[in-house]
């Protein structure tokens, strides 16, 4: 299998960390992040997606071009292979804490990619909503961790994998202090020494 994508990028890091948990051997096409992408990594990209974005997953003949979508297929893919305590299981309510997570992403990616491209406000208009969404979002997932009403870090699955990528990459691009959030950092801290994030971690130059 190969993805195409960046080791910046959290989405790409999502897909990366469950091969990882899967042990699903793959190959990374390095595009490097989109303000820097070079002509041949930016031709890449465009021609495997017609969106432009990364990642793109191709496995065989097959070519999936959406982070949950290819999670998915990954999990469906693995058959036993994946780690014993890495839960596969993705029921409603974990579908649910998917959708706040990869939505905090999007916005948290549209702040820092407007940041790096334009000399708009990014406290006024949308990018002000964006901020907006990425806080509640934030504050929803620690009312549903294991120290409250919900069942986020009770173990190690996809919501989980999710979040500690999501927020490492916002200590990396000092996105917002989600140190305020004691449930998320208890996870955070919980999981953060497994073999699969620390391989798939942002390196240091970037």
């Amino acid at each position: 299998m190969q993805i195409i994508g960046s080791q910046t990028s959290p989405f790409v890091r999502m897909v990366r960390t469950t091969c990882e948990e899967l042990n699903q051997p793959y190959e990374l096409l390095e595009t490097g992040f989109f303000v820097n992408m070079s002509k041949e990594a930016n031709a890449l990209v465009n021609a495997n997606n017609p969106l432009m974005k990364v990642p793109v997953l191709h496995d065989g003949d097959k070519s999936i071009i959406d982070s949950r979508i290819i999670i998915n297929y990954l999990i469906n893919k693995s058959g036993d292979n994946a780690n014993t305590d890495f839960s596969t299981t993705i029921n409603d309510e974990q579908q649910n804490l998917i959708t706040v997570i990869l939505g905090i992403a999007d916005a948290a990616v549209l702040r820092f990619i407007f940041g790096k491209t334009t000399d708009l406000d990014p406290d006024k208009g949308y990018l002000k909503r964006s901020f907006t969404r990425i806080e509640t979002g934030l504050a929803y997932l620690n009312e549903q961790s294991d120290n409250k009403q919900g069942d986020l870090g009770k173990t190690f699955g996809v919501p989980e994998l999710m979040l500690l990528c999501l927020l490492q990459w916002f200590k990396k691009r000092d996105i917002c202090d989600w140190g305020i959030y004691d449930n998320l950092v208890t996870i955070h801290d919980r999981y953060k020494d497994r073999d699969s994030v620390i391989k798939t971690a942002i390196p240091e130059e970037a």
